[in-house]
């Protein structure tokens, strides 16, 4: 056995024990964040317009960030801190749930199966997570109308919604779904375009590839990964526009920003 070899199967290795400890920790503080959500779910008391019980799972954000070695840059936090209503990221793999967490209180859109998945479904809920069923036309509609009600009804923190409707390739951004926009339309909230990007995204990319392939890759990555997190046009839509319309210039930014990078602060 040759040297190279030797520092080959020493840098496998290493990698091995590196994700191992990495996700080993990372349980922990899942188990340890459900908790304080179990216990804090039903406490009526708000912290920065946040309910309680998202706290904990922000801090989970926060510290899973540098354990996984993963560096977020924004240049204008306080636009999504203080924004109400709904943000259009781009959507890049499951990191950008941690990144935009990790930056402000912030809900989600989730398929309501989430909700009974042990430690994750407690974690969402703590979050305000809007759970909706969206298996057809008939219950897609009536969950646009279940999240314009929970944005009428408190429009902060804002819902994420990945106008996308599934990742994408990560060096380019999918056409835009109109739903997201009419919700929009019909709730009469303000949106925030916001793109998010990464300067090795083949390491937290998940396009069709199972979740865990991809967690196990960053687990094992001895390398700092940057991510970058842009925000873009706030509209206020009116009755009057078009759906489509937004759509489409909302992509385009989208595009443009994700193509420059986002403006990688270093």
């Amino acid at each position: 056995m040759n040297l190279s070899t030797y520092v080959d199967f020493g840098s496998s290795l290493l990698a091995v024990v590196r994700g191992t400890v990495r996700l080993t920790i990372a349980v922990s503080l899942f188990v340890v964040a459900a908790v304080f959500v179990l216990v804090l779910y039903l406490v009526p008391v708000n912290i920065g317009g946040a309910r309680l019980s998202m706290w904990p799972v922000i801090f989970l954000a926060r510290a899973l960030l540098p354990l996984f070695g993963l560096e977020v840059h924004c240049r204008d936090r306080a636009r999504i801190r203080q924004h109400r209503g709904l943000i259009f990221p781009n959507h890049i793999s499951y990191a950008d749930i941690v990144v935009l967490l990790a930056i402000a209180p912030v809900r989600f859109l989730s398929k309501a199966s989430v909700r009974s998945w042990p430690i994750v479904g407690l974690l969402a809920a703590g979050i305000d997570t809007v759970f909706v069923a969206r298996k057809n036309k008939d219950s897609r509609k009536a969950a646009r109308n279940k999240l314009i009600e929970v944005l009428q009804t408190r429009a902060y923190p804002p819902v994420v919604l990945f106008a996308e409707g599934g990742t994408g390739p990560g060096h380019a951004v999918l056409p835009l779904r109109y739903g997201a926009f009419e919700t929009a339309i019909a709730a009469q909230v303000p949106y925030l375009v916001c793109a998010i990007t990464f300067d090795q995204p083949a390491l937290v990319k998940s396009h069709k590839e199972p979740m865990k392939q991809a967690l196990w890759r960053l687990a094992t990555n001895g390398y700092t990964v940057h991510a970058t997190v842009t925000p873009l046009s706030t509209v206020m839509p009116s009755p009057d526009d078009v759906p489509q319309q937004l759509a489409e210039t909302a992509h385009q930014e989208l595009s443009t920003a994700v193509m420059r990078g986002g403006g990688l602060l270093r």
